[in-house]
């Protein structure tokens, strides 16, 4: 019975409304090109709604972070009596980076935001370095490295430990800003900070400074165990694929300008 009532949840509502729709405009179409153009669309748009494709999609991502090395998950850092466990890895840093996520207009952290930030803190408490929060706003008037700060402020974060990067729209910005103010700081090592699928693109554009990275991994996208409830189109994974398939797009991008 649940899992009826799953199925006509997830035929009522997009994205499996929108596949109904094109199966249905496919099989009354009277012209063979339209109904294969819908069944493709059909297809294509429910594939992309599943969590094994949304995970096929992630997984050369987030294998590329994992081969960076000296690279370390932020699911290493452990708490012991309320004390941090040491990480020899990034024992040695001047500063810690976070990159923003994204955040509503509300002031709301978006996932990938909320992640990062909870990330940086545990290195933080693992290292006492400063922190610098970067990213501005991509659009709209809220400036996402402030809210950030204001987050990091009610842990108990000192003020002198927080430095603001708030011009960037994206990563490219990220990394331009936060090398001008390494240098002006003299920071030769920083942890860098970001989801794990983002991370190949945000340690290519990070390298083209004098600056020595160690990425901290975090949020990621990878579920990898499934169930009948996994084959079920579901609006998330669909998000989550168009954010693997952003970041493909943006590294393609990038490879093509480095070319």
């Amino acid at each position: 019975m649940f899992f009826i009532k799953k199925l006509i949840t997830s035929a009522m509502l997009p994205p499996g409304l929108f596949i109904i729709a094109f199966i249905i405009c496919g099989l009354c179409a009277k012209r063979k090109s339209i109904t294969i153009l819908s069944l493709l669309c059909a297809l294509m748009l429910y594939a992309l709604s599943i969590e094994p494709v949304k995970d096929t999609l992630f997984l050369h991502l987030e294998n590329q972070a994992q081969a960076i090395a000296p690279g370390i998950h932020v699911r290493e850092i452990k708490f012991t009596n309320g004390n941090p466990k040491e990480l020899t890895y990034i024992h040695t840093i001047d500063a810690i980076v976070i990159l923003g996520g994204g955040v509503y207009e509300n002031g709301n952290f978006k996932e990938d935001s909320v992640n990062r930030l909870l990330a940086g803190y545990f290195v933080y408490n693992t290292t006492g370095k400063p922190i610098i929060l970067s990213g501005g706003s991509a659009g709209g008037n809220v400036q996402e490295s402030y809210t950030m700060y204001s987050v990091l402020h009610r842990l108990n974060v000192k003020r002198d430990d927080i430095i603001i990067e708030s011009q960037s729209r994206d990563t490219d910005d990220n990394a331009d800003n936060v090398i001008k103010i390494c240098e002006r700081k003299h920071y030769k090592r920083i942890a860098l900070v970001t989801s794990a699928y983002h991370m190949p693109r945000a340690y290519k554009l990070f390298g083209k400074s004098a600056l020595s990275v160690t990425p901290v991994l975090c949020d990621s996208k990878l579920d990898m165990r499934y169930t009948i409830y996994s084959f079920l189109p579901q609006f998330s994974s669909f998000a989550n694929s168009t954010k693997a398939l952003r970041e493909y797009i943006a590294l393609a991008v990038l490879y093509i300008a480095g070319s």
